[in-house]
């Protein structure tokens, strides 16, 4: 059944880790012919040059399979003539009605376009972070300019403005009190404009400054899984 899948595998080993039935399946994954690999240690079909990749310990792996049954190995493995292969792969000891030991099945699944897929996720994943990572700086460095222009406005215009409209008003009653006589001259109709022009630039002010809270961006990084 596995020789018909196209993605898997199967071989069979010694229990020293040798070849000893080459399938139609592992020719056609490993580009291998039988004579080339039939006798030969697992090892040779292994690709322990690719970058990243760590040299299996396969006397353990094979060890494990004996002792517990199964073992598995992802990794990069070699196809005679081409690229290298992603795969997972599967040791199973195989024993007889009196648990004597008759050799090892390795099933193996080609496993590349899942890899590739996980490194383009990554690179994605890498590439997002960085973007962010971007963002979150030029947010900071908006962030500080928005607090120095409200610190500029709150102080340097707000508070004198604060201080012309209350002087106004002392300034009216003193008149309306001592110089009743001017209630209804120009001169009160001007301090009365300008009392209402403070006012109006005071909430013109306001509202600048809780435009410039509502610009305040706070984050909250949350992990978001992709797959």
């Amino acid at each position: 059944m596995v020789d018909g899948l196209q993605d898997y595998c199967i071989y069979f080993l010694d229990e020293l880790g040798h070849i000893t039935d080459w399938t139609d399946s592992a020719q056609r994954m490993h580009s291998l012919l039988p004579n080339l690999a039939l006798r030969q240690h697992v090892g040779l079909l292994m690709d322990d040059t690719h970058p990243g990749q760590q040299p299996p310990v396969l006397a353990q792996l094979i060890r494990q399979a004996i002792d517990n049954g199964q073992s598995e190995l992802d990794g990069w493995q070699t196809r005679q003539g081409q690229a290298a292969f992603w795969a997972h792969t599967t040791f199973t000891a195989l024993r007889d009605n009196h648990g004597q030991l008759q050799g090892l099945s390795v099933i193996t699944k080609d496993m590349t376009a899942h890899k590739r897929l996980e490194e383009v996720m990554n690179n994605l994943n890498q590439e997002l972070e960085k973007r962010v990572n971007a963002r979150s700086r030029e947010l900071m460095v908006a962030n500080r300019d928005i607090d120095a222009f409200s610190h500029m406005v709150s102080h340097d215009l707000r508070a004198p403005l604060r201080h012309i409209s209350g002087y106004l008003t002392l300034l009216r009653e003193d008149l309306n009190a001592h110089l009743p006589a001017l209630a209804d001259t120009p001169v009160l109709q001007h301090m009365a404009a300008m009392d209402q022009t403070s006012k109006r630039l005071s909430r013109m002010i306001e509202s600048v400054l809780e435009y410039a809270r509502l610009g305040r961006t706070t984050l909250n990084p949350v992990a978001v899984p992709l797959t």
